[in-house]
């Protein structure tokens, strides 16, 4: 079942790669969520089965009309802009079959992401680790590829339709079938290629806003204590490190204003870098003259040597060493160059996540002490 929504061409690669699958007893149904282009069209000319919604509901009503006008027992959703392989509905199944006390399988992308910028790169590259390096049996679900037995979908009453944007429906659905006490298993031999161009900007604000903000308030509403995926035990003491990285920095733009120009200077190159694509002759290029640049910077701030600036410094050592499987991959996926290049995109992934987290942990508390005097003045 595949949710979209003006997305013609990365539909047309997926709705291709599913019928090349060599599992042949499925059908495909495709629910477009009020696209205003030729996207229905283009599901209907590819001979799938397709679900028309009026308007504009977001992916987590669309997975649900779709699971409604689902005949077979298993639900496999396929996000639109997802390429299984030929394998990868036939490797469902056998999970299925061999494992009964399973409710729900989900995979991970591969190691070979389609969009070769910078950004896609990593953020891509990272959910692969993540899952590839997660508990089998896991806390949440992933609906990007992952398949649920349709009794039991309907039983929990699918994804929570308040969502409606993509955001963490599937995640949310993952702990409402855990809480009723059943299985949800991550294989991480079940692959899948991204298409997804990230830029930059679309990266952190979709981390913020539709990941790192809901995720966490369903983990303190839950009251839930997860390890599991980028919640583990090394990715929080990462994000505590990085905190305090924001806060020296901020300490230290206080008493010195020139220091703001670092994160700027730094930003400016993963745009022009992220541009040019790291694997172009000219990402290389640039690659090397701003390192060559931030040498001479860091040879300048040596100058004005004091012993706080060791501060951030080892900060962002350790936080590579703790993470030194990640980068040990991405030095392997790709090159030591690329690992170094990444290495501040990580920084700022774990700084905003801890920012993220801190804020709406005080919101939280916060309300938690104002709603009983809410209560007490109402009655």
């Amino acid at each position: 079942m595949v949710p979209v929504r003006n997305d013609p061409e990365n539909l047309a690669r997926c709705l291709r790669a599913l019928a090349k699958t060599d599992y042949s007893n499925f059908e495909v149904i495709v629910v477009d969520d009020a696209s205003t282009d030729q996207t229905g069209s283009v599901a209907s000319s590819l001979g799938c089965r397709v679900v028309t919604l009026d308007q504009q509901s977001g992916p987590a009503l669309a997975r649900n009309y779709g699971a409604e006008a689902a005949r077979s027992g298993l639900i496999l959703f396929v996000d639109a802009d997802v390429c299984v392989s030929p394998k990868t509905i036939g490797q469902f199944i056998e999970i299925f079959e061999g494992e009964s006390d399973v409710a729900a399988v989900f995979g991970s992308y591969d190691a070979v992401p389609d969009k070769l910028n910078l950004i896609s790169q990593y953020k891509n590259l990272l959910h692969h680790f993540v899952h590839q390096n997660g508990n089998h049996n896991a806390s949440t679900f992933w609906a990007g590829c992952g398949a649920i037995r349709r009794p039991l979908f309907l039983e929990v009453n699918g994804f929570d339709t308040k969502h409606q944007r993509p955001c963490i429906e599937d995640i949310e659905l993952g702990v409402r079938l855990r809480k009723a006490g059943y299985k949800i298993k991550l294989d991480p031999n079940i692959q899948v290629t991204h298409l997804k161009h990230w830029t930059l900007w679309e990266w952190i604000r979709t981390d913020i806003f539709d990941r790192a903000i809901p995720w966490t308030r369903l983990i303190l509403n839950e009251n839930m204590a997860l390890y599991d995926l980028n919640l583990s035990i090394s990715q929080r003491f990462s994000a505590i490190l990085c905190c305090g990285l924001l806060i020296l920095f901020l300490v230290g733009s206080w008493h010195e204003p020139w220091l703001l120009f670092l994160p700027c200077f730094g930003l400016f190159v993963m745009l022009l870098v992220d541009h040019c694509g790291h694997q172009d002759w000219r990402g290389y290029v640039m690659s090397v003259f701003f390192a060559l640049l931030a040498i001479g910077c860091f040879a300048g701030l040596a100058l004005r040597f004091e012993w706080w600036m060791l501060a951030p410094a080892l900060i962002v050592l350790v936080v590579v060493i703790v993470n030194f499987g990640l980068f040990r991959f991405f030095a392997r996926s790709h090159h030591l160059m690329f690992a170094l290049m990444v290495v501040p995109l990580h920084i700022l992934y774990f700084t905003y996540s801890s920012a993220v987290f801190g804020v709406c942990l005080i919101w939280h508390l916060l309300t938690r002490v104002a709603s009983p005097q809410v209560k007490a003045a109402q009655q």
